[in-house]
């Protein structure tokens, strides 16, 4: 990934290591955190929200149907298992919520277990 400040960037650089070319790529994820060149976590956000839409929805089928959760069931599965995805390293990429898109997929989120 190349990574720089400057306006006209160079699209492409080749890279050889033992006479392979490395392959560049525009985003990469280190450590749960989709880090792009341009450092908009944009990415990392919308894999966040995907991930909990998912879990919650996984949730709502099996445990909602048989079980019947109630609110502090819902309450500790948001806190103990949701919040902690939504929030993983947040000093990174809290910038990036000042994106009226970023900001409307995590309320998105919110609002799923809300319903349930």
């Amino acid at each position: 990934m190349l990574i720089s400040r400057r306006r006209k960037e160079r699209k492409s650089i080749d890279i050889y290591l033992k006479n392979n070319r490395l392959e560049q790529v525009d985003k990469m994820k280190y450590l749960g955190i989709i880090i792009d060149s341009k450092f908009k976590f944009n990415e990392h956000i919308k894999y966040a929200t995907d991930r909990c839409t998912k879990l919650i929805n996984t949730l709502s089928k099996s445990a909602r149907i048989s079980w019947g959760l109630g609110h502090e069931a819902l309450k500790t599965i948001y806190n103990g298992a949701i919040l902690p995805q939504l929030l993983y390293a947040t000093p990174l990429w809290v910038e990036s919520m000042k994106n009226k898109y970023n900001r409307a997929k995590y309320i998105r989120v919110q609002r799923l277990i809300n319903l349930e």
